[in-house]
This record gives C-alpha cells, sequence and structure tokens, in this order.
C-alpha cells in the first residue's frame, strides 16, 4: 500500500463540546458519561480506500492521549469547492461497511496519529510517523488449509460485490497479483504441487518470492 495523505488541525483554547445530542438539565445532574473534545484531529485518507479516518487526541501536561477514533465515509472534492462546501456536486460517496472497517488497521492509525502530535513540524517525525504506517515485515513461511480456504472465502465475497478479487486480495495482502494467482489455485486445487517458485532453497514455502514487502498499515 502506499502512504496515506495525512492532515492535521489543532484546536486552540478551551475546545467546545463535540456536535451532537446536547445534555439537558436533568440529564447533567445524573453524571452521565460524555465524549471528551479533541485538541488535535489527525486525518488519515488512503488512495485504496474509500473512507477517511480520524483519530481525536487531547494533551495531559504535554502528552498526546487517545481521546477517539472516526470512520467516515468519503465524497470527492471539487476543484471549485471551497473549506466550508469542498465536495463535488455530484460525487458520491460509499457506505460504511462494519466488515470492512473490522479489518482496518486502527490501532496503527492511532499510534501513528500519536507520533505526530508528539513531533509535528520536524523530519525525524516524519519518518517516525512513516514507520509505523510503512514498517518491514519478513516473509511468512507456508500457509496451511484454514488460510485457503479464507483466501476463497474473502475472494468469493468481492466477487459477489463486484470487486476483482485477486488484486484487492493483493492489496490486504501486501504481496503481488503473481502470489495471489497461486494462493487462489492452491486453494481450488489443494492436492496440486507447490511451485518450484514459491519455495526457497530449504523447501519453505515463500510469501512472495521471498522478498520483504513494505506493510502500509501495519
Amino acid at each position: 500500500m502506499e502512504d496515506p495523505k495525512i492532515w492535521t488541525s489543532v484546536l486552540t483554547g478551551e475546545p467546545p463540546p463535540l456536535l451532537g445530542p446536547k445534555l439537558t438539565p436533568p440529564e447533567l445532574k445524573e453524571g452521565n458519561l460524555w465524549p471528551y473534545p479533541p485538541e488535535w484531529i489527525v486525518r488519515f485518507v488512503s488512495k485504496d480506500s474509500t473512507y477517511v479516518v480520524d483519530v481525536e487526541v487531547a494533551l495531559s501536561d504535554g502528552v498526546p492521549y487517545l481521546t477517539g477514533i472516526a470512520v467516515r465515509a468519503g465524497l470527492p472534492t471539487s476543484p471549485t469547492g471551497t473549506p466550508d462546501d469542498p465536495w463535488l456536486e455530484e460525487g458520491s460517496y460509499d457506505p460504511v461497511v462494519v466488515r470492512d472497517v473490522q479489518r482496518m488497521p486502527l490501532a496503527t492509525y492511532a499510534k501513528a496519529a500519536l507520533a505526530k502530535v508528539r513531533d509535528p513540524l520536524t523530519e525525524e517525525g516524519r519518518q517516525e510517523v512513516r514507520r509505523i504506517l510503512m514498517p518491514r515485515r519478513r516473509p511468512e513461511r507456508g500457509h496451511g488449509p484454514d488460510f485457503y480456504k479464507e483466501i476463497l472465502r474473502i475472494a468469493g465475497e468481492l466477487e459477489v460485490r463486484g470487486v476483482p478479487p485477486v488484486a484487492e486480495i493483493a492489496r490486504r495482502y501486501q504481496v503481488s497479483t503473481n502470489v495471489v494467482h497461486q494462493w487462489v489455485y492452491r486453494a481450488r486445487h489443494p492436492e496440486a504441487k507447490r511451485p518450484a517458485a514459491d519455495t526457497d532453497q530449504g523447501g519453505h514455502a515463500r510469501r512472495d518470492g521471498g522478498s520483504s514487502g513494505e506493510d502500509a498499515r501495519g
């Protein structure tokens, strides 16, 4: 995956209550829990997703703490839009799907947002955010029957939704489409012999031809 675009906003002074429902005087007397307003909002927009992720952060004695995460449907902006009305007039958005949200690396976004707030200005801070979003990882060795069953399940769901399964699975697992084609073939033909191109010299299965890829979300 590519690096997501990142925007930040800082609320100066005492942050106002969040937009939404308001407590009545009797409810105030009851002592209900109510969302704490953020001082920072770090927004992530990935090119391969239709969602926008807002990570909300507050400071206590200069230390950033996570106060909320929101996953929102994204609507394209217009070249002629304004900051108060940025959207494309005839644009459309994809509804937020709970299953997609469950697969999102929200913990990674949260870590990156906290790092951004801790050091928003220096190159070292920017590199730390990138390291969190794009960590290096080792190629995995081999896969069992459950893995291939899961690949078939995901591919079937994507086909029903009209999403090209190979490209989407490659995006999610951070491997090439050639590797996904091999996975799908093995899932559909478990009796087939594993091709030599997918094993290392020691006979171990390789996830992506032996090279370590970069994971965009962690």
